[in-house]
């Protein structure tokens, strides 16, 4: 069965909780990413930023030069690498999140996406088959049909 650390992301692109927002904007749109984990010096996991979270920007004025321990997510969803792909995917759809960190031993070491989930489906061959993987199957959604 595939797990999570078979297709999470290893090389994180972090953000330091004393980023201001104006920072951690910048550093989301010269990496492409639409959020980042948010890791302290000794690089424990504590938050999650995101652009939904930036957009604050946009309303308030004030956001702009607050830190981003004062915008980002806390309560972080998080997987251990050997969690099942097809939990992983189960969340993102229940929980309508993104990305999830993923841990081993408490410690960060990578991120998955939805993007890296929909990797695992998609026919490397370039035509329009899709890879059912039974794996990927949550296994309430077998119960059904």
């Amino acid at each position: 069965m595939s797990q999570a650390s078979q297709v999470m992301t290893r090389s994180l692109i972090t953000i330091s909780p004393e980023a201001s927002a104006t920072e951690a904007i910048r550093t989301l749109l010269a990496n492409n990413i639409s959020g980042a984990p948010v890791v302290n010096s000794d690089g424990d996991l504590i938050g999650i930023i995101s652009e939904f979270k930036l957009l604050n920007v946009v309303i308030s004025e004030r956001t702009a030069s607050q830190l981003v321990s004062e915008l980002m997510t806390t309560d972080v969803i998080t997987v251990d690498e050997e969690t099942p792909l097809c939990d992983v995917a189960h969340a993102f759809v229940s929980l309508r999140i993104r990305r999830l960190p993923v841990l081993k031993d408490g410690r960060l070491v990578g991120q998955i996406s939805r993007r890296d989930v929909l990797h695992c489906v998609i026919n490397e061959e370039g035509d329009d088959e899709i890879n059912y993987r039974k794996e990927l199957v949550h296994p309430a959604a077998s119960a059904l049909g």
